[in-house]
């Protein structure tokens, strides 16, 4: 079930990585760095979300996802000031 629920998930996320990837250099904004933090993220969040039911300690790889979640944070304020 897990899966199914986040099938929409990883779908835009994936999205959003192309979209990143594809324009990532354009006006030397520098945003390949983001691509490399989202899959960071996703690469942390599906193994927690397939097996944290049968292994419960996996759920600690949340913790670099967020690490991740506040990097893209960072560079997002980095473009405004």
């Amino acid at each position: 079930m897990s899966l199914i629920r986040n099938a929409v998930f990883a779908v835009t996320g994936i999205g959003v990585i192309l979209l990143y990837a594809i324009s990532g250099n354009m006006y030397d904004l520098h945003l390949n760095r983001m691509v490399a933090a989202i899959i960071i993220s996703f690469g942390c969040y599906i193994p927690v979300t397939l097996w944290s039911k049968k292994k419960p300690m996996i759920g600690l790889l949340m913790i670099p996802k967020t690490c991740a979640y506040m990097w893209v944070i960072v560079m997002g304020l980095q473009l405004l000031f």
